[in-house]
């Protein structure tokens, strides 16, 4: 049983109902959660990038909610930051440490989300800066409805002119909030550019990072020319963390070719990823290669067993170390058909030669990460098996080759200090967007059709969601995606962890 389009639309539509139900009976908080599973649903589809029905509901809600007052005279070097992502791995820190740089003064509110259980790292970072004021928003709706005032009050005392939102796919508070602070100039900064979001009403401006993300919000999310923004970022690299080592099936003679991020990444389009691995461990004995990340591992770990690559092809779970451990490989592999990020532009800061193969075109490629600088047009990324594996095969052969082509794309990825310098530009008005690019036929399509085949084959994302969010309820509310989990080991085993945990809280 495959999911069609359809059947996740049509989990879509039931939650939004659900959301409308309890909008009648005045339970706004339970309305605020259906709105966010159903962002979370959409985005694993990437059919459609915006709801206009959710959005007027979300204003509407904010005008009945939000007692509105005059806010504080505005002041020069003065910003709002809000995260509702509050992770050390996205684009919070990059943005915090750039008005640090400013010696701006901050009000940094952070609502908490799926993405991270608890505060940040950066906390300490911002509490040692001395010109920031913190709020942490309580992790129950109810809670956060009763400070909605409150954090409202703070956000106009505060006299900013101006606001950062850093947003995944939900948020369905955050927008409440922010739909009624139109007096500031609202600036959402994108993490995901290619998938739903909430919220495309509650900023003035949007910073993408990429051309992709401007095409994609400009001809599919209604955002206007002069709403869009592009600042390129760079990863966050901690120095501090020690190198933790290989493992011991690795021997000084072998060339290491490093690779990482959610597993996911490397389970679409067929498995091709698994073989392209298999080629370069067949083309030279010495070559091993390394994994870094989570999730599920069953059709990989059988990949490697069926293969015999048990010491060569090896799966090291999540590592902290992600910096040293590239700057210790020789060769980083891209993830496919899914394109890394952070670990992508880790290689190119430790001057590692990159082996890139796209699912995508350009627009959407590992190329379209590494455009800073002077060579940002030339391309990095291979669109067949045959060109990739020639360049590997020299990649393998010579170690001086491999030092020079880790060299040559210095400079590929943006300093924090030209990112500090970047972002003050556009903030200032100084930059704008002159060109738009067009999307290209057929690459939403074709994403949307790898979306579904890794949510249905891979992930399960649409049963381990559903049954998280409603439990038993999603037998009877979504029938077909409880039936089609029940053929996942993850799915029971979510089942049989709930059920253990309720007996467990009667006793």
């Amino acid at each position: 049983m495959r999911y069609h389009p359809r059947d996740i639309e049509k989990i879509y539509a039931r939650i939004k109902r659900l959301a409308e139900k309890a909008l009648q009976k005045g339970d706004f908080a339970r309305a605020l959660r259906e709105y966010d599973r159903a962002a979370v649903v959409a985005s694993n589809l990437n059919r459609f990038f915006k709801d206009d029905e959710i959005e007027d509901q979300l204003q509407a809600l904010s005008a009945r909610l939000v007692s509105k007052s005059t806010a504080a005279p505005k002041r020069d070097n003065c910003f709002v930051f809000y995260d509702h992502i509050g992770s050390n791995y996205v684009l919070a820190l990059q943005y915090l440490r750039a008005l640090m740089s400013w010696e701006a003064e901050i009000l940094y509110i952070l609502e908490p989300s799926r993405h991270s259980s608890s505060p940040p790292d950066f906390i300490k970072e911002l509490k040692a800066y001395g010109k920031a004021n913190i709020i942490i928003l309580p992790g129950r709706t109810e809670d956060k409805l009763e400070h909605l005032n409150q954090v409202y009050l703070s956000i106009q005392e505060f006299g900013a002119a101006k606001a950062l939102i850093h947003a995944p796919a939900e948020g369905a508070f955050c927008c409440v909030l922010w739909n009624a602070l139109d007096e500031l100039q609202r600036y959402r900064i994108v993490p995901g550019d290619h998938h739903f979001y909430l919220g495309t009403r509650l900023s003035d401006y949007v910073i993408e990072f990429r051309d992709f993300g401007l095409a994609l919000s400009h001809s599919r999310r209604a955002y206007k020319k002069e709403q869009l923004l592009c600042q390129p970022y760079y990863p966050i690299v901690n120095r501090a963390i020690p190198f933790e080592g290989f493992p011991p099936q690795v021997k000084p003679n072998n060339i290491v070719v490093v690779s990482g991020g959610a597993m996911y990444k490397i389970l679409g389009d067929g498995g091709r990823f698994l073989h392209l691995a298999k080629e370069l461990l067949d083309y030279n004995k010495k070559v091993v290669l390394l994994y870094a990340g989570e999730g599920n591992t069953v059709k990989i770990k059988d990949f490697i067993r069926k293969h015999k690559l048990e010491d060569r092809f090896i799966l090291l779970g999540q590592r902290r170390d992600i910096y040293p451990l590239i700057k210790n490989s020789d060769i980083y592999l891209g993830t496919y058909p899914f394109s890394g990020g952070l670990m992508t532009q880790l290689a190119v800061v430790c001057e590692k030669p990159l082996l890139l193969l796209s699912y995508f075109p350009a627009i959407r490629s590992a190329d379209s990460l590494l455009n800073y600088g002077n060579k940002a047009q030339e391309p990095l990324s291979f669109y067949s098996v045959e060109a990739m594996l020639s360049y590997a095969r020299q990649l393998i052969d010579d170690a001086a080759f491999r030092l020079k082509e880790g060299e040559k794309n210095r400079g590929r990825v943006i300093s924090p200090q030209q990112f500090s310098e970047s972002l003050r530009s556009l903030l200032n008005g100084e930059t704008t967007i002159h060109f738009i690019p067009e999307m290209p036929e057929g690459l939403l399509e074709r994403a949307e059709d790898l979306y579904l085949e890794t949510a249905d084959r891979y992930t399960k994302a649409y049963e381990l969601f559903l049954f998280q969010s409603y439990g038993i309820k999603t037998l009877w509310l979504f029938p077909k995606v409880f039936f089609k989990g029940l053929g996942s080991l993850s799915f029971i085993r979510r089942i049989v962890y709930t059920a253990v945990k309720r007996v467990t809280k009667k006793l």
